[in-house]
């Protein structure tokens, strides 16, 4: 069953010039062609409506079951969503391989689980920076191989692997290292500077000197 609605509120009668298109299926409401377009805008021309916003809107929503209600997006090639004033970003690009969610220079992207604040998780990423907020519940990042905190390319790290933690600073020169036979300070990597401890014993290596002080010093 389908109803037809056209050309509401204007027309020959008077009114405003706007009009309005409805259809209603109770069904399946198909079409197909080789390439589809939505579009809605105002000219540059047209200057009465511009006021009037743009918008598209997919709904899915059945208030009975609330198990119900999906918008399924699915593309063989690739998923491209785009945000900002045209033509940048572009919103269609030949190198789209999967999904892609590309926003304008000051625009922000923004995943949010619940509705609670500061309880609930969010991804944001701004102009600012990007946040991983957890909320009240914890945030696992893991790897089976290795993960890398980066900073300056490179100049800090924090590495983790299945067989140690390394804490560097200044591309490498500066190392805390801790593994499963203990924990190794080299400060100044260049000059051999290192302090080891672990179930082995330790150990201090300085070049060329090591300078000890301290009101009193007591080696056993």
């Amino acid at each position: 069953m389908s109803a037809d609605n056209g050309n509401l509120g204007g027309g020959s009668g008077g009114g405003c010039d706007k009009s309005n298109d409805f259809h209603r299926v109770d069904g399946n409401f198909t079409r197909e062609a080789n390439q589809l377009q939505f579009s809605t805008w105002v000219p540059i021309s047209e200057t009465d409506d511009a006021d009037d916003p743009c918008v598209i809107t997919l709904l899915a929503v059945n208030f009975k079951k609330p198990t119900d209600g999906f918008v399924n997006i699915r593309g063989q090639a690739g998923v491209r969503v785009t945000a900002g004033i045209p033509p940048k970003p572009a919103v269609a690009s030949d190198s789209t391989n999967g999904a892609e969610i590309l926003v304008g220079q000051l625009q922000n992207v923004t995943i949010k689980r619940g509705l609670i604040p500061e309880v609930d998780q969010v991804v944001e990423m701004t102009p600012d920076g990007i946040t991983v907020d957890g909320g009240s519940m914890p945030v696992t990042v893991q790897s089976k191989t290795k993960i890398v905190l980066s900073v300056a390319d490179g100049a800090t790290t924090i590495t983790l692997d299945p067989k140690s933690i390394t804490l560097s600073v200044g591309e490498g020169t500066n190392m805390i290292t801790l593994d499963a036979s203990g924990i190794t300070l080299a400060a100044n990597c260049s000059l051999a500077g290192m302090i080891t401890m672990g179930s082995a014993g330790e150990s201090i290596q300085g070049a060329p000197k090591i300078t000890v002080q301290a009101p009193m010093v007591e080696i056993n």
